[in-house]
């Protein structure tokens, strides 16, 4: 384990490393093929983040595909618009499905995986930093608030990147959320993974933390049947660690939870 303080007061150094990494990325064939006709893109969150805050850098695009499981990369027009993905579908050489979250899935032996999301907001085919800088300050939480721009080639980030690993939370940043019943198991997930890297231990924000409290106490049957089948997919495919299970008991023995949501977490235990 390593200091969150030792990883910040690194981070101009760091930086410079991590964007060679995904120069290196932008320059494979595969994914000049998949994102043709695109006129800039972003590879946002988890990849970049954990790349600047890891002990060890991803040595080589190899590397980053095997360590990470999918890669995050937005774009500003619509999927329709990525000539590369018709053709390639046609090709039969990626496997392409829906994203949970409404985003396109990408799957290529190479690649590895790919979520695909279109972000048109301010403006499409806006491709400035400001563009960008607009669109990473409405990510879901402010640790994942990073993103690494093609074609400038550099890594920028929002405040409360900053500001989130120095309060060692994990907290929400966007105005809205999709799929509400989900998001406060994917932030306890991030608080999980964190956990395992750092000496300082994180925690959920007190915004996510009241999303948490909701889903233990007010959301009904069928919100937590959609939630817990979420979670066990996660936890069966190795997505997430099994120790998630531990974070909601703790939660729920702190926080209290309804009897509905203390069957189902009873029932997952069991059946893992």
């Amino acid at each position: 384990m390593h200091s969150v303080d030792k990883i910040i007061s690194e981070f101009d150094g760091r930086i410079e490393q991590v964007q060679e990494l995904f120069r290196d990325f932008c320059e494979s064939t595969c994914i000049k093929d998949l994102l043709k006709g695109v006129p800039c893109w972003a590879i946002v969150g988890g990849a970049v983040r954990d790349n600047l805050i890891a002990r060890e850098i991803a040595q080589n695009v190899e590397t980053l595909s095997s360590i990470w499981a999918d890669l995050d990369i937005c774009i500003p027009v619509a999927i329709s618009e990525v000539s590369g993905i018709r053709y390639l579908s046609r090709s039969q050489r990626f496997d392409i499905r829906q994203n949970t979250f409404g985003g396109t899935k990408i799957i290529d032996k190479e690649l590895g995986c790919i979520d695909l999301w279109t972000w048109e907001e301010p403006g499409t085919h806006s491709c400035t930093v400001q563009d960008w800088r607009i669109r990473i300050s409405k990510v879901d939480f402010g640790i994942n608030s990073v993103a690494f721009l093609f074609p400038q080639l550099e890594i920028i980030s929002d405040k409360r990147l900053y500001l989130d690993l120095n309060c060692r939370e994990v907290e929400r940043l966007s105005p809205r959320f999709l799929k509400r019943h989900l998001q406060p198991l994917r932030a306890l997930a991030i608080v999980d993974k964190l956990n395992k890297n750092f000496e300082e231990q994180f925690e959920l924000g007190v915004l996510i933390q009241s999303e948490l409290i909701w889903l233990m106490h007010e959301a009904d049957e069928t919100i937590l049947n959609a939630s817990f089948a979420y979670l066990k997919a996660k936890l069966t495919t190795g997505r997430w660690s099994r120790n998630l299970i531990h974070h909601l008991d703790i939660a729920s023995s702190s926080l209290g939870c309804s009897e509905r949501f203390s069957l189902k977490l009873t029932e997952i235990k069991a059946n893992l």
